[in-house]
């Protein structure tokens, strides 16, 4: 979606309108005063500059730039009612970069890093200011720290970041051990140092998870519960008394209410009218108090402090469970079948965990409906137990997503269940966001979900954080990491310690390798496993160039004999490339025969394309001439050095990634392997490889014509 940006100036005012899509009325107005005697032309140009840098922006980064636009104007307006000279600008710039991180840091209670932070987005607005020749080229300062004297020298004189301990002034006349000058991590185990870290981000992740899932659970069952309750009312009953409360006002004012809840079905019969003036008419559209005593069937029991107390308390019984808080509108939202900002913000975060291609700020946007109305949601299993789904990224124009697991499937179902009759309800009054897939409701009124990361661990509203409090602190979880972003960074750092791989971590992430490098992979992470890649491979080079010498372990960083053979054995266990270097590396030191070395027993790598594909298909074909499905040529391809029988299961694990069902055994773990949109990429390139494989076996020799068999 688009957001649209205009501006216009009033009176010597800047107004910025912009689309607000999780606002009431779908506008946001924002009035940014300049100097007072600033020339009207002038602003008018800067307002139009700044509307074309904000286009294709999100509505939280407008947001962001927006104020720092103000920051700006209302800056230049405390020092003067003039706009500044050309000559002033750099003195200006400075003290409008010492007023923001001291005086109004001060001022407003704020930290450094905060203050550094909206520096940072002042600074690009005034560089681009420059570049678009609104203001004069001066000298920006910046907002981050300058390295300090101990990171600087470990850039410089520690490529390898191995540890040092300098000893005293005759260190010399002592021999050093190599213990001492080495970090040998890499030869003892070199993935401790990961699987320590990895082991550390998985329990944080999963422990948050554990409690959004517990979260969005206590809503279902309160769902459940509140249906079940409602449904006990009798409908002819009710819509009887809604008549007589309708024409005689005074009615339940002499008799019993029937929503009273100190009857055995006061309660069942107050959630079934909620119900019904909420989904039915436009009567209701907030849940408080004062909007249900607008209605004259509530008016009773909606202005009794009494009744209303007994309300709360029998919904936190039967219908709260685990997530009774006390709070009204929270309670009958859940007991009517509804979503809430905090609701969505859990089934959100285990999204993002079961498909991190999923943004937050693109889930929070998201849409479940297509503008002509058909449903975005895919079946991928015949038993609908798996779906896909993909949402709009607008800065990438293009949809991310795809298979889902089971778990995402389920609570996407349950969304999609639970927004059901709200959807409809919007649908009469706003049928614009009616095709979102949050839609809530609340003390407030009812349409799509507002902020999901004030709902996850925001200071100022009741928060998912706040309610589980003891929960985070055992598991070692603080307020600023429970967030949507750092779960979906944290799935994709754990797949880059699974693999090793910034391909894997990007294909998970639905990224570009290159801003999976730059924002979302730590360079002191990366650094460290290359650290140790390097040293790995400057120790293999070493041992191999010196195998029988007897420098052999004085030119390695090994001190005994043991620990040599120890790291021998480790690139013995882990290497299976299959090319010339590890196999001469095998060739030297392993007990096995050449025979049985020469045949590579590790991954097998193809190139996905028609012509490949075509000619895998095609020599499979043709050494099983016989169609009995019994390899006739012998064990090992002549020329490439791969058992036969390689090549044959390779193709066997294409034709199941491409016909098997995605429920069966043999093909579920191919699916889970793959990644999302890579089947039909896959189908496409599989087709256009059939057309290729008559040409090649016209160039192909054989004296008996072998049965095709195309796959």
């Amino acid at each position: 979606m688009v957001l649209n940006m205009r501006s216009h100036v009033e009176a010597g005012v800047l107004v910025i309108t912009r689309d607000a899509p999780h606002a009431r009325k779908k506008l946001s107005v924002r009035r940014l005063e300049a100097p007072v005697n600033m020339d009207s032309n002038r602003l008018e140009r800067l307002g139009v500059f700044f509307v074309r840098r904000m286009r294709g922006y999100s509505f939280y980064t407008m947001g962001a730039y927006i104020t720092a636009l103000k920051r700006i104007l209302s800056f230049l307006k405390k020092q003067g009612q003039e706009w500044p000279a050309d000559g002033a600008w750099p003195v200006l710039i400075f003290e409008f970069y010492s007023y923001v991180l001291l005086d109004d840091a001060r001022e407003s209670n704020r930290n450094i890093r905060s203050s550094r932070c909206e520096w940072g987005t002042i600074s690009i607005l005034l560089d681009s200011f420059m570049n678009g020749g609104l203001i004069p080229r001066a000298p920006i300062p910046t907002a981050s720290l300058p390295n300090s004297n101990k990171s600087a020298f470990t850039q410089s004189q520690s490529p390898l970041l191995e540890n040092f301990t300098s000893r005293d002034a005759n260190w010399c006349k002592t021999p050093l051990k190599k213990s001492e000058v080495t970090d040998l991590s890499y030869a003892i185990n070199e993935t401790a140092y990961f699987e320590n870290l990895k082991s550390q981000l998985s329990s944080s992740i999963d422990a948050a998870m554990s409690i959004c899932i517990k979260h969005w659970q206590g809503v279902m069952r309160s769902h459940n519960l509140g249906n079940a309750i409602a449904n006990m009312a009798d409908d002819t009953i009710l819509a009887d008394a809604i008549k007589v409360a309708g024409r005689t006002k005074s009615y339940f004012g002499r008799h019993t209410h029937l929503a009273d809840p100190r009857t055995n079905l006061g309660l069942a019969y107050f959630l079934a009218a909620t119900k019904y003036y909420f989904f039915d008419t436009n009567e209701l559209d907030a849940l408080n108090w004062k909007a249900l005593a607008k209605i004259p069937f509530f008016q009773t029991v909606a202005t009794s402090s009494v009744i209303q107390s007994i309300i709360v308390e029998r919904l936190i019984a039967e219908t709260g469970g685990d997530q009774g808080t006390g709070n009204f509108p929270e309670l009958l939202g859940r007991a009517i079948g509804v979503l809430t900002t905090k609701d969505c913000a859990a089934a959100a975060a285990i999204l993002i965990h079961e498909q991190p291609r999923f943004t937050p700020e693109a889930l929070t946007s998201a849409n479940i409906i297509d503008k002509n109305g058909a449903s975005l949601l895919n079946i991928a299993s015949p038993a609908g137990e798996l779906l896909e789904f993909t949402i709009d990224k607008n800065r990438a124009k293009a949809r991310k997503g795809g298979l889902l697991t089971k778990r995402c499937s389920e609570v996407l179902n349950q969304i999609v269940s639970s927004t059901d009759l709200i959807r409809k309800k919007i649908k009469r009054t706003q049928p614009e966001i009616s095709h979102r897939l949050f839609l809530v409701a609340s003390r407030n009124g009812c349409g799509h979900v507002g902020k999901l990361a004030s709902s996850m661990n925001g200071i100022k509203y009741p928060c998912i954080f706040d309610d589980n409090r003891e929960a985070f602190s055992r598991a070692g979880i603080d307020r600023g990491s429970f967030t949507l972003s750092h779960i979906r960074n944290s799935r994709g750092i754990l797949r880059w310690l699974e693999t090793g791989s910034v391909q894997e971590m990007a294909a998970q992430m639905g990224n570009t390798k290159a801003t999976v490098v730059s924002s979302y992979l730590p360079p002191w992470l990366r650094k460290q496993m290359d650290v140790l890649l390097i040293r790995r491979f400057q120790q293999k080079t070493i041992i191999l160039a010196t195998a029988d010498k007897k420098w052999q372990l004085p030119a390695s960083d090994f001190e005994t004999t043991e620990q040599l053979r120890a790291f021998i054995e480790n690139i013995l266990i882990t290497d299976q490339f299959g090319n010339p270097y590890s196999d001469e590396f095998i060739r030297k030191f392993s007990l096995v025969s050449q025979d049985q070395t020469s045949q590579n027993k590790g991954e097998m790598y193809i190139c996905i394309s028609p012509e490949t594909l075509a000619a895998l298909s095609t020599y499979v074909s043709l050494i099983d001439a016989d169609g009995n499905g019994k390899s006739t040529s012998p064990s090992t391809c002549e020329g490439l050095n791969v058992n036969v029988d390689l090549i044959v299961n390779l193709h066997k694990l294409i034709l199941v990634a491409l016909f098997s069902d995605r429920t069966e055994k043999q093909g579920s773990p191919i699916f889970d392997l793959m990644a999302a949109g890579s089947t039909a990429e896959l189908m496409d390139i599989w087709n256009a490889s059939r057309k290729l494989i008559s040409q090649l076996k016209k160039r192909i020799k054989f004296t008996n014509t072998p049965a095709e068999n195309d796959g």
